[in-house]
């Protein structure tokens, strides 16, 4: 903000219309609305070589640059799985490339792959890397390596864009991998001791691969496979525990991520099985389909194979809007599901979008006041119209018309209108704050009181657009420093749901940045009460300790 009101020279693409309430959207090099400007901007070369407006100059050269003089590589490979990560590849890449000619840089990943027929236009990008993967890359980057070891033809390699004669050419072939040949993952040379866990332990979690691509691939809505969706292939079972056990073996792991789209229940059965007949010790965590053949049975053998999560996209507990977006599941099977995984003790995270094409404002209440108090995790965003999807591709079908804006080749995330009287992407911004409010327990799954489940189902719609918007003008104030103020509207909210552990939580939080460590203190212990989970109330209770400690002293 205060770059803005300086009107430095890229301000223009940093004001962002209708930015997203997260930190890093005011971050300049990370936010996606400013990427997808910047690349399209004259200030892009000058805003990448800037020391001081650039934040990941002063990274490149102080980190990278001396790996890249002690190790001595002849290529680097740069993947780019999201736009808040674009800047800081082209910056590594551009460096590389004029303090070390000879190296050659390759990029690949998911936003590569995303924007591949717009990168192949941007002849100028040429500057940043020499080649681009797309798509899988396992088979093609083994093909480069060897053809820039032997002098071969680049154009016989797979899935390949590669720069000759002053523009960028595609190579003639493209490549699904053969799963079920490919060798186990090798993490050598990761400093793996460094980075945590997704449960808060200390042992990280290597990820692994028991598929490709969705068996299912209806859903309208879904951009993580892109056009043309990729087959579905996966590995056998034996395959699959024998590439754990030489991870074991090599790296002592005591945690696995399944980081496959979709882990499918009969596919994980086998598994299952397979684990336990070899009798391997392993704790995981993958990404299912809440389908009918999840049974209570399936949920505890996952179990005794050392699942201790599974994660589902649920999207909506309404049974129109599922079938609107061709989920291919049954709302009245996820409840029981819920049930049978709390009854056998296994923990169940379940992701879900509001504002899908079409949903009425009955609809998406139903769904908030349905998972208020459940024993699964519950994660809510709100629908962002993306390409790659069949709701882009066919809008009409879906009741959007999509809001004419300013062409911008990687643009990531487009406006929208809806046409059926929907509650629209505002709206279902404001029931998303109003459920994180309502529900608000953090990482933890313990319920609030019965009665303040109670004071939320009796929230109407309306009154739940207003809270929520009163949540997320709180927020606003917390990312300004504007404490005071964030504090007047958390203790608003508190009148009408004062057993809610996220307003206590955020409450003590707020009270330590104005110093009031006393009332900081209370609203910590009874945000713990309340739920919320015990690494964020001991932070906050530590903080407090140290201060009126030292004030009692």
């Amino acid at each position: 903000q205060q770059k803005v009101a300086r009107k430095v020279y890229y301000y223009k693409e940093l004001l962002q219309k209708g930015a997203f309430n997260h930190s890093y959207e005011v971050v300049p090099g990370a936010a996606f609305g400013f990427t997808e400007r910047i690349l399209s901007s004259n200030h892009l070369f000058r805003f990448i070589d800037d020391r001081k407006e650039n934040i990941f100059f002063k990274y490149v050269m102080g980190d990278v640059v001396p790996d890249i003089r002690k190790i001595k590589p002849q290529i680097v490979g740069l993947s780019i799985t999201s736009p808040s990560q674009v800047i800081a590849a082209f910056t590594i890449g551009r460096i590389i490339k004029k303090l070390f000619p000879d190296i050659k840089i390759v990029i690949g990943g998911y936003w590569v792959s995303f924007f591949k027929k717009e990168l192949f236009k941007r002849n100028d990008f040429a500057a940043f890397y020499d080649y681009v993967v797309f798509g899988e890359g396992e088979t093609a980057l083994c093909q480069l390596v060897s053809a820039l070891n032997n002098d071969t033809p680049l154009s016989e390699i797979s899935n390949l864009l590669y720069f000759d004669g002053g523009s960028f050419r595609e190579s003639e072939r493209i490549c699904e991998e053969d799963v079920a040949t490919l060798p186990c993952p090798d993490f050598s040379g990761l400093p793996l001791k460094k980075y945590g866990s997704y449960d808060g332990g200390r042992s990280c979690p290597l990820t692994y691969e028991v598929s490709r691509g969705c068996y299912w691939g209806k859903c309208s809505f879904c951009a993580d496979l892109l056009f043309p969706k990729p087959t579905y292939r996966q590995k056998d079972a034996r395959t699959l525990v024998r590439d754990i056990k030489n991870l074991k073996r090599k790296y002592g792991m005591k945690k696995i991520v399944i980081s496959s789209p979709v882990f499918a229940p009969s596919h994980l059965k086998d598994f299952c099985k397979e684990v336990l007949k070899q009798g391997v010790k392993i704790n995981w965590w993958a990404w299912t389909r809440l389908e009918n053949n999840v049974t209570r049975e399936m949920l505890e053998l996952a179990k005794k194979a050392g699942c201790t999560s599974l994660g589902a996209g649920l999207e909506s507990m309404n049974q129109r809007v599922l079938n609107s977006c061709d989920k291919g599941i049954k709302a009245s099977v996820v409840k029981r599901i819920i049930s049978d995984a709390s009854d056998v003790g296994l923990k169940l995270g379940l992701q879900v979008i509001l504002g899908l094409p079409g949903e009425t404002k009955d609809e998406a209440r139903y769904t908030i006041v349905s998972l208020i108090r459940h024993p699964a995790r519950v994660g809510i965003n709100s629908f962002f119209l993306m390409p790659q999807n069949y709701i882009f591709n066919n809008p009409d079908k879906y009741g959007i018309r999509k809001k004419k804006v300013t062409y911008l080749p990687f643009r990531f995330f487009y406006p929208f209108d809806n046409t059926e009287g929907a509650i629209g992407r505002r709206s279902s911004e404001r029931m998303v704050a109003f459920y994180d409010m309502a529900s608000g327990h953090g990482d933890s799954v313990k319920p609030s009181t019965q009665k303040h489940v109670e004071r939320v189902k009796l929230a109407g719609y309306d009154e739940m657009i207003e809270y929520g918007k009163i949540v997320l003008s709180a927020r606003r104030h917390e990312l300004n420093g504007d404490y005071d103020k964030e504090i007047r509207l958390l203790k608003k909210l508190l009148k009408a749901f004062p057993d809610s552990a996220y307003l206590h939580y955020h409450l003590s939080s707020a009270y330590i940045c104005t110093d009031q460590y006393e009332v900081a203190h209370e609203e910590a212990i009874r945000a713990g009460e309340l739920g919320w989970s015990n690494d964020d109330i001991e932070q906050l209770l530590e903080a407090c300790s140290e201060v009126l400690d030292d004030r009692r002293s």
